[in-house]
């Protein structure tokens, strides 16, 4: 009888413990807002804190624009480990996915750079401000402002 009422306490204990740790509720949108600008603003820091390279010397701009492409890719990775709240979710997605398609042109453009194609560079170039305009508006619509080019020097990139 001590046994079963043991194990009833126990059922009820671990009903109650696991109601109450249950999947966590996503961030309320200024939390998302607050988490977001901290990743943007750490990978800013860190662009900011590299040397400019010598513009004479291609081999140090490309090594150094490979670098910041590191650094953004990281964040940008960070900011898909966020969890978007519900109401921000799709915008969160359109937000990302362009963050992600202005750092492909910037590595089209590294690569076209290397191998001396200044055309394709250039183009590539053209294709990534493009996006990241698209990418600094959606972000001045979420209020993730380190996030957006006027903050970040040029690049909605985290």
């Amino acid at each position: 009888m001590v046994r079963i009422i043991k194990f009833g306490i126990t059922i009820v204990f671990c009903a109650c413990f696991l109601g109450a740790c249950g999947s966590p509720e996503p961030p309320t949108h200024a939390e998302f807002v607050v988490e977001a600008n901290s990743v943007c603003s750490a990978a800013r820091e860190k662009v900011r804190a590299m040397d400019a390279p010598d513009p004479t010397k291609k081999a140090a701009t490309v090594r150094v624009a490979e670098q910041v492409v590191q650094i953004e890719r990281k964040a940008l990775s960070s900011l898909r480990a966020i969890t978007a709240p519900d109401v921000d979710a799709a915008n969160v997605d359109r937000w990302l996915g362009m963050i992600d398609q202005t750092l492909n042109q910037s590595e089209i453009s590294v690569r076209a750079q290397t191998s001396g194609n200044l055309e394709a560079a250039r183009q590539a170039n053209e294709n990534g401000q493009l996006l990241n305009e698209r990418a600094s508006h959606v972000a001045t619509q979420l209020g993730v402002t380190s996030c957006i080019a006027a903050e970040t020097g040029g690049t909605s990139s985290p």
